[in-house]
């Protein structure tokens, strides 16, 4: 029997009891023939094999990975990716900064970086600049050059301009004042040069389509109006002359949308799309008119002759022919 007690010289201590055992388990006994289950085996790895014909005493193991190959369960076919610019030439290219002017806190912000570009439609005749983000390619400006537009370099940097342009970098036309910043000047001149090269080519362009229209006019043609304004506000007139003595049928059905004869026509239709100097698009309403002649003289092209009092246009295209 330990009894434990204050003032007792017979006790017995921890420590005596502890250089007693002499290495052995105080309670209990110890098995020597004892082992853990599945000693030695492999946890991880393969089974080595040795080739048949190789020598029992080659100390090199040859590890086997068989190859796994996976069908897909689904064929999917392979899309083409077109980004708008196959029949464009560029003309321009270069690394930049876009800031777009934001009216209600008066101040430039930021709209992306990346390569802007200078592009020529061969087909349709026209330049726009082209400008995507970088990696995520968004479009953050895109629209066409015309001859009103006036570059200006911007006061707080040598290396940079500004215009204004009816933009649709958001899928809609929305005028904005635009700068961009080049990082040498060298590279916002050679920009300006030509984008104002561009222009000079526009203007020999519409030069060359205004003798051609006005070789075509006679006298004995219909000439047809378009009383235009802007929330009840008069804006002015588009008078066309329409080119009945190469394309009667074309001409004829335009007339009578123009006079509403027919008991529907182009009177108070919207313009959905008006791009000074290029191009404006009026609906009739969702009504489509079919004309089957061809004019091969004109390719199908030119209807009329258009002139107004308000608006730069001297020509504008059909979509009747």
């Amino acid at each position: 029997m330990i009894s434990f007690g204050f003032g007792s010289s017979t006790g017995l201590s921890f420590a005596d009891l502890a250089s007693s055992t002499s290495g052995e388990f105080a309670f209990g006994s110890k098995d020597k023939n004892f082992q853990w289950a599945n000693t030695g085996a492999t946890v991880f790895g393969t089974q080595s094999t040795s080739k048949v014909g190789e020598e029992d005493c080659s100390d090199e193991e040859v590890v086997y990975n068989e190859d796994i190959h996976f069908e897909p369960i689904v064929s999917l076919p392979e899309v083409e990716v077109k980004s708008g610019e196959e029949d464009e030439e560029i003309l321009f290219k270069e690394r930049a900064k876009l800031y777009r002017w934001d009216r209600d806190v008066s101040q430039w912000k930021e709209r992306g970086v990346g390569d802007i570009k200078i592009l020529w439609h061969t087909l349709k005749n026209y330049y726009r600049i082209l400008m995507r983000r970088d990696q995520v390619f968004k479009v953050c400006a895109n629209h066409v050059i015309t001859k009103t537009m006036e570059l200006k370099p911007l006061n707080v940097s040598n290396n940079a301009l500004v215009w204004t342009a009816s933009d649709y970098a958001d899928g809609e036309a929305r005028v904005e004042q635009l700068a961009v910043r080049f990082k040498t000047k060298d590279m916002a001149d050679c920009f300006k040069k030509k984008f104002e090269e561009c222009q000079q080519n526009l203007l020999k362009l519409q030069k060359g389509q205004i003798s051609l229209t006005a070789d075509l006019s006679k006298e004995t043609n219909p000439v047809v109006f378009f009383d235009v304004c802007a929330d009840d506000e008069p804006l002015g007139r588009i008078t066309m002359e329409l080119f009945s003595n190469i394309v009667p049928l074309t001409a004829e059905n335009f007339r009578a949308l123009c006079t509403g004869e027919k008991g529907f026509g182009f009177r108070n239709s919207i313009f959905h799309r008006v791009i000074p100097e290029f191009v404006c698009q009026v609906s009739i309403n969702g009504i489509t008119t079919k004309v089957k002649e061809k004019c091969p003289t004109l390719i199908g092209k030119f209807m009329f002759l258009l002139s107004c009092n308000f608006l730069k246009i001297s020509l504008a295209f059909s979509h009747f022919c």
